[in-house]
């Protein structure tokens, strides 16, 4: 028989060659793309799609959200456009010149602020300034309320008030008492600001003499106030207090006629201006000259001559003086009483409190 053992083998041996190549070329395709590279790869490729991703959705973030976006806020307005600088358009008006954007703040005025104590002296007295140089009361008392110096329908309450310290301590709170109401010495015009303290600094005499004769201008307490308590104000205020014209009637019984005239700086309110022109059931009436209207703070509050008003009790206690002359009779000058009456009197040696008053 014929032997085919040969063939066989050959043919055997020619298939475990080509398998072995090809195990060979399996092995070095897979040593190409080994498991740490394809991983690094794939790792890459995600990086870059997820930065693409992103950096897309911020640009349409963005496009939606802005003036020309289908979401934009409705408040948003469109960037304004300047016009060619060649001047064949007109400037395009600045943000907040149009009408309407509120009060503003008067020229030459200090940074508006919520109330007078956040003012400092040298502020209201440039506050002060603005009120005096107004063309009118009206126009003055605007300026007032721009500054809220007042309520905003330009009355005063009693709490607009600035607080200031004596040298020897004392505390007292200045109440704005009125606007362009006091009249400047050297003969310029009002004083913008009228302050009147709402407590007593101090226990004096009218006259430590006790004498009626002179009355107001020649008491010794307008000389101790304008020497000597005037100088234990601080200096921030006393250098921006202005000396204003102070009209008081003379003593009864003295034989002196005509009101004086004084200059003063502090001073003490007089029976006029606290509780206004005394009427026909007063026993004044007739015989009291006016010495100043009343001021617009004691006005507002409702003071009048004919009845106690608590407006008028001071947080001490007692009685404080006014510097005028009991036109009813030759001893007295008139007094507001603890309860907030004003027909009592006291002889001039008397101590009561001192309800300074001073202009800006």
């Amino acid at each position: 028989p014929t032997s085919v053992s040969a063939p066989v083998t050959q043919e055997r041996s020619g298939g475990r060659a080509r398998t072995s190549r090809a195990r060979e070329a399996l092995r070095s395709l897979a040593e190409g793309f080994s498991v740490p590279e394809v991983r690094r790869r794939r790792l890459i490729a995600v990086g870059v799609l997820a930065v693409a991703i992103v950096g897309v959705a911020v640009f349409v973030g963005f496009f939606s959200s802005s003036w020309i976006g289908p979401f934009a806020p409705p408040a948003e307005e469109a960037p304004q456009v300047q016009p060619p600088s060649d001047g064949s358009l007109a400037a395009l008006a600045e943000q907040g010149e149009e009408e309407g954007d509120g009060a503003s703040q008067p020229e030459g005025g200090p940074e508006v602020r919520a109330a007078v104590e956040d003012y400092s002296w040298e502020e209201l007295s440039q506050i002060s300034a603005l009120i005096a140089a107004a063309d009118s009361d009206e126009a003055g008392l605007e300026i007032a309320k721009t500054y809220h110096l007042c309520a905003d329908d330009g009355t005063l309450d009693g709490t607009q008030t600035k607080d200031l310290e004596l040298s020897d301590g004392t505390e007292a709170s200045m109440r704005v008492a009125g606007f362009r109401q006091d009249e400047k010495a050297d003969g310029s015009g009002a004083a913008g600001i009228t302050f009147i303290a709402s407590d007593g600094v101090s226990e004096q005499s009218m006259n430590a003499t006790g004498q009626l004769v002179g009355g107001w201008e020649g008491s010794t307490l307008r000389v101790w106030m304008n020497e000597s308590l005037i100088g234990e104000l601080p200096s921030e205020v006393s250098d921006l207090v202005v000396a204003v014209e102070k009209r008081t009637n003379p003593p009864a019984g003295t034989g002196e006629t005509g009101q004086d005239v004084t200059e003063d700086k502090l001073w003490v309110p007089s029976y006029s201006e606290v509780v206004g022109q005394p009427g026909s059931g007063s026993n004044r009436s007739g015989l009291y000259e006016s010495e100043g209207d009343q001021y617009q703070l004691f006005s507002d509050l409702g003071v009048t001559w004919a009845e106690p008003s608590s407006e008028l009790v001071i947080p001490s206690g007692g009685y404080w003086w006014l510097r005028s002359p009991d036109v009813a009779n030759d001893r007295w000058f008139v007094v507001v009483g603890p309860e907030g009456q004003s027909a009592y009197g006291h002889r001039p040696a008397t101590e009561n409190a001192i309800v300074m008053g001073f202009c800006l």
